[in-house]
Formats: C-alpha cells, structure tokens, sequence
C-alpha cells in the first residue's frame, strides 16, 4: 500500500511540475492576444492618432476574427452570451468602418469601450476569472469622478457633484482593493520583470493617488478634491498602457 501511495505522491509531484498550478488557458491565452491589439486601438483612437488608429483597428480585426473561429464555440453556452458575441463583432466592425473613413476616432473610441464591457460580462457568465476586467471594473467610477471634477472650481463645484463624487469614489476604492487583491500571471500578458515592476509601480502610485482623495473629501476643501480627483486618472492610463502593443502598429 505504501508503494502505491508514493507512486501516485511521485506521479503528482511530475504533473504539478509539468503543468503549473493556475496555468493560463489556450482561451485565456487568446483573449490576452485580443486584448494587446483591441487595447492599442482604444488608445490610439482615444489620443486622436488617426494613422495608428488605422493600424490597431485592422490588427483588432485580424485577432479577433482568429478568437471568433478558435473560441466561439467555448463561448455559446448561452444564448445570453451568443448574443453579446454579436454584440461585440458589430461594435468592432462599426469602429473599423468609421476609423477606415476618416471618421470620428472619438466616436469610434467610444463604440471601442463598450467591448470590453460586454466581454466583462461573458467572463462573468462562464466564471472566467481574468486580470483585465478588474481594471475594466475600476475604470467606470474612476472615469466618473474624473469627468465630475474636471473644469471645476470651488464656486462651480456643486453640492450635488460632490455627492457624486463621494458616490463613485466608494465603487472606485471597492474595486479597486479587487484589483489589488486579484491574482496576475506575468506570462499571460508577456510581462518581463521591467514591466512587471512598472505595473506594481502604476498600482502603489495609483493607491497613494485614492488614499489622497479619501482625505481631501473627509476634510472637504474643494480645491483640494477636485485636484485629488482628477488626479487619480495619470496613473490609470499608465497602468492601462501596459496593456497595450504599438510594437504592431509602426
């Protein structure tokens, strides 16, 4: 009997070595592929960068028409989510259509952010857990503070916009402990150790960034909140970039 219990204490030492704990899926692996290229084209599109706009939405396209014929199948489990794959490949091909025509990359940049929204919540139907989309979690309240404080002023900041902001900025501080607290795989998003370290970077500078506005909003000096408040947004995009592949577009 004790032959037999080191045998198999023997055979998954070797399968633990061979195939690591938390090991990244081929669907996982994909849908990191997606995101470099989707992500670079929401950037670009987002800077006014209509050339590299160009570039990242057709290599958008290219990668997410080898994720559609890889992996739709994994992904229609329901109709919930075979509808949302719909949704996505017309929200693509509606960006593409206005970046290709010289049209509005804002417009385009704004039809780009609802696809990650509605991957978000495949992944959460089919209980795919996936760094990203706690970033993709953080970013609406982050964002909605932001648009609330900027252009402001102590006499034009109302009490109605300070409640907003105290409104998001619990969701954001939520989320963002979701984030720090999720698990990363450097491997999965082809981080080596200098981008490694600056995403832990993004991530201490961006916490400093919040804890800064918890302050400001307890003593309540506008000046000091609206500041605080936009500036919770530089970190974010630098964390957000990591994301991103302009290698492929140049």
């Amino acid at each position: 009997m004790k032959k037999y219990f080191l045998l198999i204490l023997g055979l998954a030492l070797i399968l633990s070595t061979a195939m690591p704990l938390g090991a990244a899926s081929p669907l996982e692996k994909d849908m990191a592929a997606f995101d470099k290229a989707y992500i670079t084209a929401m950037i670009s599109t987002s800077q006014g960068k209509r050339a590299t706009s160009k570039k990242a939405m057709e290599r958008t396209m290219v990668e997410w028409a080898s994720f559609k014929k890889t992996h739709a199948d994994d992904l229609i489990k329901s109709n919930a989510d075979k509808a949302d794959l719909i949704i996505i490949n017309q929200m693509l091909s509606d960006a593409k259509r206005i970046v290709r025509a010289n049209g509005s990359l804002n417009e385009a940049h704004i039809i780009l952010e609802g696809v990650r929204d509605v991957f978000l919540n495949i992944r959460k139907r089919n209980s795919i857990d996936y760094y990203i989309d706690y970033i993709t979690g953080f970013h609406k309240p982050m964002n909605a503070i932001v648009l609330t404080a900027r252009g402001k002023t102590p006499e034009t900041l109302t009490e109605s916009m300070l409640s907003r902001i105290k409104y998001n900025f619990k969701l954001a501080w939520q989320s963002w402990e979701h984030l720090q607290k999720a698990s990363f795989d450097p491997e999965l998003f082809s981080f080596d150790a200098k981008k490694e370290a600056q995403r832990q970077a993004c991530i201490k500078a961006e916490t400093e960034a919040l804890n800064k506005l918890k302050k400001v909003l307890n003593e309540g000096d506008k000046e000091e909140i609206i500041k605080a408040a936009v500036g919770i947004k530089p970190n974010f995009d630098s964390l957000f970039l990591l994301f991103s592949n302009f290698e492929n577009v140049r």
